[in-house]
Order: C-alpha cells, then structure tokens, then sequence
C-alpha cells in the first residue's frame, strides 16, 4: 500500500509582505510609495514611513464578480482617495491600470512647508511605479499586530508614538495658522492668530489609547486640509475675476483712446 503524499505546509495566514519605494525629496517635502498585491490600503497607511505623513493618498484595483462577454476578459473594478491632495487618488488609479496590476497602493507625502506645484503629482506617480516594480527585490514583511508586542517592543512602540504625536501636533499647528492667514486674505482681514491646543501628556498614555489620539489627529488633519483645498479654489476664483476685470480695463481704454483718435 502505497503512502499518501502529504501536503506541503501552507504558508502562515498572517504573512504580510508589500513593496516600497525609494523616498522622494523636493524643498522639504519627502514622498513615500508603498505597494501590496494582498493588503488593503488601510494597512499600508500604516506603515512607520507613513504615519507622520499629512497627505496618504490611495489606489487600488481588482478583479470583479461580473463576466464579461468577451471570452478570457477581465472586468476590473478600482477605486481611490485623494488624501488632501485633489486629484492624486485619480492619477494613482490610472497608474494601476497602465501597468495592468492588481492590488493597492498607497503614496504619502510629509509637508516641508513650500508649495510645489505640478510636479508633486510626477513625484506621486514615480513612487507608486517605483513600489510596484519592487517584487523583483526582497520584499518586507508587517509586523505582528500591536497586542502581540513583547514588553520591550511595547514600550518602544509607545514611545515613537507619543513623539510622532508630538511632531503632528507642530504641524497641525502649522496649517492652522497657513489656514487663518488664507481665510484672513479671502475675507481682506488682518489674520488672528489661532487658538492655542491644549498640550496632551502622551507620555502617560498606553499604545491603544496613543493610536485612538493618532486617529483624531488624522481627522483633524484632513479637514483642516479640506478646508485649504477650499479656500485655495476660492482664492483662485477671485484672482482669475481680477485678471479679467483688469483685461476688461485695458480693452475699454483702447477703445476710448482709438475712438478719440478718429
């Protein structure tokens, strides 16, 4: 009687591997890009690379339950965020289908404090493309989950929260007030300083409740970045209505000026 073959061991269920780029930097600004075939982009978000980042923006593509009616086609279905930079969800979405993969990934940016431009979005785009080609190299593995951290490890993990807290509470601070002089300038008003935060004692705070501050941070951040986004457009709006007012000017005196000619 002849032996059953035995199954090779399947690999552990919690074996999470994803691809990262190499970190971008321009005028302060540094980007980062992070690619998973299997993570969602909830969890490269929170890659140590990533959570002192402001702007995390989003992309990921899949195959549908659908059918096509083509024999051998796939109907992909995607999606994206943008993360407080409008428009950079959608240009990571078209990487992911120019390059025909499946998967998510993710792009931060931590904020040097000048604006770019366009070419922030080439950078966006070059460090997905980066994470993406990386399955050629080692890839990196996550770690265990937060309540399976040794004692040292605990406290290590602690401790780097409490201060990259420290460090987003500084640039909150910073686009508040760059939000107060914004607003100031849209309604032509002297800015007046923001209220000053009250200081927490992250230092006396476990993991858990370091992580549920990190998440009321995050949102704090997006919307004051929102709400840039906003009053930027609005700004906008008005220095394009003035430059065609002044057009309108320019023209009128012309006209004037030709018509006493004659």
């Amino acid at each position: 009687m002849s032996k059953r073959r035995q199954r090779s061991p399947s690999p552990p269920s919690d074996l999470k591997v994803f691809h990262a780029s190499a970190p971008i930097e321009d005028r302060g600004s540094i980007f980062w890009g992070a690619f998973s075939p299997t993570l969602p982009v909830s969890t490269l978000k929170k890659l140590p690379e990533h959570r002192e980042a402001e702007y995390h923006m989003t992309a990921w593509r899949s195959p549908s339950n659908q059918r096509s009616l083509v024999p051998g086609r796939i109907i992909y279905i995607s999606g994206g965020g943008d993360g407080g930079e409008r428009g950079g969800g959608a240009r990571l979405k078209k990487v992911l289908e120019d390059m025909q993969v499946e998967g998510s990934v993710v792009v931060a940016r931590k904020y040097g404090g000048s604006n770019l431009g366009p070419v922030r979005f080439t950078h966006i785009e070059s460090c997905a493309k980066d994470a993406i080609k990386r399955p050629t190299t080692p890839t990196r593995e996550m770690g265990p989950p937060t309540g399976l951290l040794s004692p040292r490890s605990e406290e290590t993990t602690r401790k780097a929260l409490a201060e990259m807290l420290r460090e987003r509470d500084d640039r909150i601070a910073m686009f508040r007030k760059m939000l107060t002089d914004k607003e100031a300038q849209l309604k032509d008003e002297a800015p007046v300083p923001p209220s000053p935060q009250k200081n927490l004692d992250y230092d006396s705070m476990s993991v858990a409740k370091l992580r549920k501050v990190e998440e009321g941070k995050d949102r704090t951040m997006k919307f004051i970045l929102d709400r840039l986004n906003k009053v930027d457009d609005e700004l906008e709006a008005i220095r394009k209505l003035e430059e065609n007012m002044v057009d309108i000017g320019q023209a009128g005196k012309v006209e004037t000026a030709e018509g006493a000619g004659r």
